[in-house]
């Protein structure tokens, strides 16, 4: 991060080198899809955390043999996210958002 623009503009920003604006869409993302996606068709199920903390979490607690747990990085979820999860097995989807 560039501690100007940090303090200037708030620290979860994309960053502007050169011009050039480094960022991507989160609405096409989802946070440990790639290691969630051997684990969901085998449970046919798939848990949406709003942040990758709540993740960690969920693996810490119930193990990376049952990792079935993603994040989308916001209070929304897109169809695109939902689609990735249904094409990866998810029967079932558990939104887990704080509110």
């Amino acid at each position: 991060m560039v501690q100007e623009e940090a303090e200037r503009f708030g620290k979860y920003r994309p960053v502007k080198i050169n011009g050039q604006i480094y960022n991507h869409p989160l609405g096409l993302n989802l946070y440990n899809f790639n290691n969630a996606r051997c684990i969901i068709p085998k449970a046919r199920m798939a848990v949406i955390f709003e942040g990758e903390k709540s993740v960690l979490k969920a693996q810490t607690y119930f193990g990376f043999e049952n990792d079935i747990y993603v994040a989308c990085c916001g209070s929304s979820i897109s169809s695109y996210q939902i689609q990735l999860l249904v094409d990866a097995g998810a029967q079932e989807i558990i939104i887990a958002f704080d509110r």
